[in-house]
């Protein structure tokens, strides 16, 4: 009886750039922020299945609850709570994790947050 072995290598695709405008997000003191974007591959397939993603603010971990997070079949959406951060600029780097079918893939945005303008109502 004769028998053969088969070797399966499975080649990963690598994910296109985040589609996020290369421009600062501005926001002031206290306001959620959110990032929603789509993520392709780089051949312009929406990525598929579960893809666990990381976020760090000037290259602290975020913690989100429930305590993992993730972009479900391509669609990403992050809001962070801008309450207890000062007025400064922040570099945030999106981090999508490799899996099965995914190469890792780093993505960075820059973030100004500003005190919020107090308006002064005068009535004569």
């Amino acid at each position: 009886r004769a028998s053969e072995i088969s070797k399966l290598s499975v080649v990963k695709t690598d994910i296109k750039d985040l589609d996020i405008p290369n421009v600062p997000i501005n926001t002031n003191k206290g306001e959620n922020t959110t990032i929603v974007t789509q993520v392709y591959d780089v051949y312009g397939n929406a990525i598929e299945g579960k893809t666990k993603i990381a976020v760090k603010i000037n290259n602290k971990s975020v913690q989100f609850t429930p305590k993992e997070k993730y972009i479900m079949n391509g669609n990403l959406n992050i809001t962070i709570d801008t309450s207890n951060m000062g007025a400064k600029e922040y570099t945030i780097e999106i981090i999508l994790g490799e899996n099965n079918y995914y190469n890792t893939k780093k993505s960075t945005v820059v973030l100004n947050i500003t005190e919020p303008t107090n308006v002064l109502e005068t009535r004569i």
